[in-house]
């Protein structure tokens, strides 16, 4: 046989073996058992490839097809470069789902107008700023509400420029625009209707309306003194626009080309003069001669062509010379003048009410001249000032007087004089607070008494007080108002109706009581404040009426200025030790004395002598009438503390200022007192009180008096007077056991009165040595003695107190060791 014959060779039997298992292997091998064997498998390596097979994004044939990715979403992609989720340049495409890169974003509608900007782009809100924010080629289209082509910002897309719509709501006015005369700011420069006004008069040829042959229209462009409700002038022409010209006319007001209240004669006024400020036919002073008739000063009654000649270095006849051919007693109030070589006494020799009248006593001496005088004609306080308070503005050091005035004693204002020494005056203020006009106010009528304080750390720091009458009701009130300054506030020069905060203050601060039995229970009126700056705290001492009229007393409220503004009733608590609804009375007349029935009108100050002998915190004045006679008011004093009503104690049984006895002098009607000050530099006490005389009136009850006559139906005149007390100085010059010498320097010091204390028991009363005459009235000095005292063994604190006749006190002591 074959194979027998033959021997079998290795090697190809190991080769044959070899091809057999390749051919096997190709026809049935899956590597990547993905299913489908290598036979029809485009890719046995990778089990996502093979016939039929999902085609993935991963860039392979996963199908076999020898197409790639086919049948994927293919997705488009731009660059956001501004961040704003628009993206806009070349497209960038692929199956993938996310973006190439963080700076890609979905392509899909428009593309990004301005892809550097992230507040421009499709769909945003366009807003006015010159740029086209939402990508439709337009810019501002929303801004233009009158489609007038302007927007409202204008096309530099700013706000507040000259290219913007002034009025987007109306088409006619844009910048550019022609003016028109139609009321309208056409062309947005800020004026209406220009060149529509040639002549300047404020009035258009179409009127405020903008519509042409109305009654509003200029009806001469040519003239400025013609327009609509013009002054209707004497010039021959209709000024006023109503067809009606000069004195036809209802509206015709004359003309007054030097504005001095006059019109020219020839257009029915008295002006002789009218283009001088300082003539016309006025009377102005009331003495019976314009400065037209040759007045040379017609707001002073004194002076007037074939006037009195009077020594006070005023022309007053006007014949050009001075104090010629001047009297002795030009006034003729008895009293020869203090100069033009006369060497008289008279203070001012134009007004018969002022001279001296001094007296011989320990108080006060009244001065000639007073602090302030009332006004002429021409002032708010016409004949009539009165009612003072002073202060001391301790911001500045400026002394302040301030009054009520008036001349029509219905309607009442407030005022003030200023002085930086307390001893020269300057003239009327004012006013600064009146009566308020308002219908049924509280304070519609009377206001009186003001007084003020400063209180520090407040916006308004200066607080009035005042009380009034309402437009319907008799009962006294009290309220307050404020000011920035001592003057008023610095715009206006008024005190308001405001508390210290600065919120209005439109009902009174401090009402009756509504106790029958209070002090206050009939009015509450005559307001003196008083800051204590130690605890923050402003006092009210006022007056309280009970009952029957004349039964008057001083009570007291106090506000917390910590805690509170002082502008609302319950700010003010009214002191009552004893709660049984009536405030304390702190100072009542006393019965079977001169000021029995009638108690009122207080002033406050800080006391003088605070180290004296009894160490009163306060010293007090008062007013009250004489025996109760109405019109003879006087001047008390008293001494206390601040917070004790007890320890108030009347100084003198006496009062210590009364009226003048003279029935012409300034003071002859009565004196009130409410203001004191007291200069520790030379010992002085100097009081400012309110003055009235009375003056001959016609039958019709107007003043007939050279100085305020016309026109005052006041039937008198009032001033702020000024009386001076010096201080007693009392010494001790020996002691013992039995006697005690020494001197006193005072006013009339013989009229004082010394008592003797051994420690606080009263040991004597003693009167100076006599000493001076009766028309010597300086400061005079004399010696005292006190004899026959009896001490016991023992060391002994004795004390001397002088006393004078207006209220103050000193004191001298020594020490006494008796065996």
């Amino acid at each position: 046989m074959l194979f027998r014959d033959r021997p079998v060779q290795t090697n190809s039997i190991v080769l044959l073996l070899a091809i057999l298992g390749l051919a096997l292997t190709g026809c049935g091998v899956d590597s990547d058992e993905d299913g489908v064997t290598a036979k029809t498998d485009c890719d046995d390596e990778n089990a996502t490839v093979y016939p039929d097979a999902p085609e993935l994004c991963d860039g392979i044939d996963n199908d076999c097809d020898t197409a790639i990715d086919e049948d994927l979403t293919l997705l488009d992609w731009w660059v956001d470069g501004d961040g704003d989720g628009v993206g806009a340049g070349s497209l960038t495409s692929g199956c993938a789902t996310d973006p190439p890169s963080a700076d890609h974003v979905a392509a899909g509608g428009d593309e990004d107008c301005d892809d550097t900007d992230a507040g421009n782009f499709p769909g945003n809100t366009d807003v006015c700023d010159g740029v086209d924010n939402d990508c439709d080629a337009e810019a501002d289209e929303d801004s233009d509400g009158d489609s007038d082509g302007v927007t409202s910002c204008g096309a530099d897309g700013t706000d507040g420029t000259e290219d913007d719509d002034c009025d987007d709501g109306d088409a006619a006015a844009f910048p550019g625009n022609a003016e028109s005369c139609d009321a309208v700011d056409n062309d947005c420069d800020g004026d209406v209707d220009e060149g529509f006004d040639e002549d300047g008069d404020g009035v258009a040829t179409c009127g405020p309306d903008g519509i042409a042959a109305n009654a509003d229209d200029d009806c001469d462009d040519t003239d400025a003194s013609v327009y609509p409700d013009a002054p209707e002038l004497c010039d021959d022409i209709d000024n006023d626009c109503d067809t009606l010209t000069d004195t036809e006319d209802s509206d015709y007001a004359g003309e007054d080309n030097d504005a001095d209240g006059d019109s020219s004669i020839t257009c029915g006024g008295t002006d002789c003069d009218d283009n001088d400020a300082t003539v016309s036919g006025l009377d102005l002073d009331l003495d019976g001669l314009a400065s037209c008739d040759g007045d040379c000063d017609d707001v002073d009654p004194t002076v007037l062509i074939g006037g009195t000649e009077f020594c006070d270095d005023v022309d007053n006849d006007c014949n050009g010379l001075v104090d010629d051919g001047v009297g002795a007693d030009g006034d003729g109030d008895g009293f020869d003048t203090s100069g033009c070589a006369f060497f008289g006494s008279d203070c001012d020799d134009t007004d018969p009410h002022l001279y001296p009248q001094q007296e011989y006593t320990s108080g006060y001496q009244r001065q000639c001249e007073p602090a302030v005088r009332p006004g002429f004609a021409n002032s708010w306080a016409y004949a009539r000032l009165n009612l003072p308070t002073y202060f001391e503005d301790p911001q500045t050091g400026t002394h302040y007087l301030y009054f009520r005035g008036y001349h029509n004693p219905g309607f009442h204002q407030f005022g003030y004089a200023v002085s930086t020494d307390g001893l020269t005056w300057g003239p009327i203020e004012g006013p600064i607070l009146s009566e308020s006009p308002t219908v049924g106010a509280w304070d519609g009528r009377k206001i009186s008494h003001p007084s003020v304080v400063y209180v520090p750390g407040k916006p308004r720091p200066y607080l009035m007080a005042y009380h009034a009458q309402d437009d319907t009701a008799p009962d006294r009130r009290i309220g307050i108002a404020t000011a920035t300054t001592a003057e008023g506030d610095v715009a206006d020069g008024t005190f308001k109706r405001q508390d210290l905060g600065g919120v209005a203050v439109p009902d009174a601060i401090v009402d009756t009581s509504p106790n029958a039995t209070a002090a206050d229970n009939e009015r509450a009126l005559h307001p003196a404040l008083w800051y204590d700056a130690v605890n923050d705290v402003v006092h009210m001492w006022y007056t309280g009426r009970f009952g029957t009229a004349n039964e008057f007393s001083i009570v007291h409220a106090a506000c917390d200025v910590a805690s509170s503004d002082c502008g609302d009733e319950a700010d003010w608590v009214k002191t009552d030790t004893n709660g049984d609804g009536d405030p304390d009375v702190w100072l009542a007349g006393d019965a079977g004395e001169w000021d029995e029935e009638d108690l009122r009108q207080v002033y406050v100050m800080e006391h003088s002598d605070p180290g004296g002998f009894f160490g009163y915190e306060l010293e007090i004045t008062y007013s009250s009438e004489i025996n109760g006679i109405d019109e003879e008011n006087s001047i008390g004093a008293a001494q206390g503390d601040i917070d004790d009503a007890a320890s108030w104690m009347k100084v003198t049984d006496a009062p210590v200022l009364t009226q003048s006895t003279q029935p012409d002098r300034m003071d002859s009607g009565g004196v009130t007192g409410r203001g004191v000050r007291f200069d520790a530099a030379t010992g002085d006490y100097h009081m400012y009180y309110g003055t009235s005389v009375s003056l001959p009136v016609d039958g019709n009850g107007e003043a007939v008096s050279q100085l305020w006559g016309p026109g005052n139906f006041s039937s008198g005149a009032s001033y702020i007077g000024h009386a001076i007390n010096a201080a007693p100085v009392v010494t001790i010059a020996t002691s013992d056991c039995t006697s005690l010498t020494g001197d006193i320097t005072d006013h009339a010091p013989d009229t004082a009165t010394l008592t003797v204390f051994d420690g606080s028991s009263e040991l004597a009363t003693l009167s100076p040595d006599s000493t001076g005459t009766t028309t010597d009235y300086g400061v005079l000095a004399t010696t005292w003695s006190a004899t026959g005292l009896t001490l016991s063994t023992g060391a002994h604190t004795l004390t001397v107190v002088a006393t004078d006749e207006g209220g103050s006190e000193r004191s001298a002591e020594t020490t006494v060791t008796c065996p």
